[in-house]
């Protein structure tokens, strides 16, 4: 049997999981990859390498038009002069690039005619951010196309509040957490979800990537990764900058990395830092992993860096920071050394700090304790007992 999938992402964090599933599947099946947003955004040398070893390019959102590539040129000029009035005349070209993309993704997906497509969950929106995603999920339910979804990430903890449903006319859920699998709601779910852990976490997958990681040129380094609230958060702010300042006093530190969420607005944060030629400010120029790789020590607020950091073999401690919240605190069964603001604000040397964690509950979270921790496999078996016929879903009744 030889199914055709297509894996389309939408940011750098689902791009990296079908990334994951392309390598283990390309040998296998014929596959096709589609962003449906910027790539211009998407800096990833590493995982590029692993799409070129696989001989799998990808199609960009912004080939499908030359109204939206006229976008992204006003769009980089007005970034690199700061000039607001070319922004707004990039988005002229993209909002009459829109008026004619459904018939164009439409277009491109008759042509690859795939029988299976892989989404991660996102809200239904009249804005402009999903509508590829949209589009493509629209014609492959009207075309009773297996429709299979996963995390874009890991999650590791859980808002206790409400359920976090997955996206409606969804046959499968490749769930990353126990929480997140008996949490998650689908309407037209053909199986039950099943938790895989995180699938860039699978231990072949890391293994493939180590070497095209690149290196970050500095001496003995502490890497501190921001969250996403760092613009909004006053307590967060204030503490991270309080903590580069103590990091920048310990002679045993030879360099800082500060690495920045990338859906997050942190500009205003980074003209806060001190100017200090031991103190490297990362925004998207290198990815989370070889940040991770190139530090001796990780830093950071829960997150998937936890998990990212532990597969490269980096000690990494938490900033206990969701303590508060209304969170169910999965990531704390890792028994990572932790802190609260003025316990780190506080400690004499952080290169001193005894390192440990749960072995067992790292490999739960990255990829469910699966055979030779290869949860690829779990998403193949699925593909091959069940994708050879259309989804049970697409009956005549339901039809």
């Amino acid at each position: 049997m030889s199914l055709k999938i297509l894996f389309i992402s939408r940011m750098n964090a689902d791009f990296e999981r079908w990334v994951s599933l392309v390598d283990y599947l390309h040998d296998k099946m014929e596959v096709h990859m589609f962003h449906a947003k910027d790539l211009e955004r998407l800096e990833n040398p590493a995982m590029y390498k692993v799409l070129q070893k696989c001989g799998v390019e990808i199609q960009e959102y912004a080939n499908l038009s030359w109204l939206h590539r006229m976008f992204l040129l006003f769009n980089f000029l007005a970034r690199k002069f700061s000039l607001n009035y070319l922004w707004r005349f990039g988005q002229i070209f993209k909002s009459l690039g829109q008026r004619s993309l459904k018939l164009k993704v439409q277009k491109y997906l008759d042509e690859i005619n795939p029988d299976v497509i892989f989404i991660t969950p996102y809200p239904r929106s009249n804005t402009f951010d999903y509508e590829a995603v949209i589009h493509s999920h629209d014609w492959a339910l009207k075309n009773c196309r297996w429709i299979l979804s996963a995390d874009h990430g890991s999650k590791i903890y859980v808002e206790k509040s409400t359920s976090t449903p997955i996206l409606d006319n969804v046959n499968m859920y490749f769930a990353s957490s126990d929480e997140a699998m008996k949490r998650t709601k689908g309407n037209d779910f053909v199986h039950s979800s099943m938790n895989i852990g995180d699938l860039k976490h699978s231990v072949g997958f890391m293994k493939k990537l180590k070497p095209y990681l690149r290196d970050i040129h500095l001496g003995k380094s502490i890497a501190i990764f921001l969250p996403s609230d760092i613009s909004t958060n006053v307590k967060h702010r204030e503490f991270l900058l309080k903590l580069i300042n103590r990091l920048r006093s310990d002679d045993k530190v030879e360099s800082i990395i500060v690495k920045a969420h990338p859906n997050s607005s942190f500009a205003s944060f980074f003209e806060s830092v001190p100017e200090d030629t031991n103190i490297k400010l990362i925004s998207t120029e290198y990815n989370s992993c070889e940040v991770c790789q190139k530090a001796d020590i990780v830093i950071s607020h829960p997150s998937s860096v936890l998990l990212e950091a532990l597969s490269l073999n980096t000690p990494v401690y938490l900033v206990k920071s969701l303590d508060n919240s209304e969170t169910l605190h999965s990531y704390l069964d890792l028994n990572l050394p932790s802190m609260n603001f003025d316990e780190w604000l506080n400690t004499d040397s952080i290169l001193d700090i005894p390192f440990s964690y749960n072995v067992d509950a790292f490999e739960r979270f990255a990829h469910n304790t699966s055979p030779k921790g290869e949860n690829r496999e779990l998403v193949y078996q699925f593909l091959i007992n069940f994708c050879d016929q259309k989804p049970s879903y697409y009956s005549v009744d339901k039809k």
